[in-house]
């Protein structure tokens, strides 16, 4: 390779800011994934009881929702209270 097209390398941060937004970035999109292929088996005539229990449907529905909360929790921190000081 030439000096003109060296390959770019980007930093990651001292923090783990780019690998947080990258976990955040993958819940976020697998728990929609899970939810959208939930309501595709269900309005595609997929829920009869011989293909998927109403039990699973739930559980599937609570994970995407759980991965949601937490992909979305993790892209918009926390921030202090007004009256708390400071650790």
């Amino acid at each position: 390779m030439s000096a003109d097209h060296a390959p770019v390398v980007m930093a990651a941060s001292p923090d783990g800011g780019s690998l947080r937004a990258l976990l955040a970035l993958g819940l976020v999109l697998g728990g929609l994934l899970l939810d959208l292929c939930l309501v595709v088996l269900i309005l595609g005539e997929g829920f009869a009881p011989a293909r998927l229990a109403p039990g699973l449907a739930a559980a599937v529905a609570l994970l995407g929702g759980v991965m949601l909360v937490l992909g979305l929790t993790l892209v918009e921190p926390r921030r202090p209270r007004a009256g708390l000081a400071p650790r």
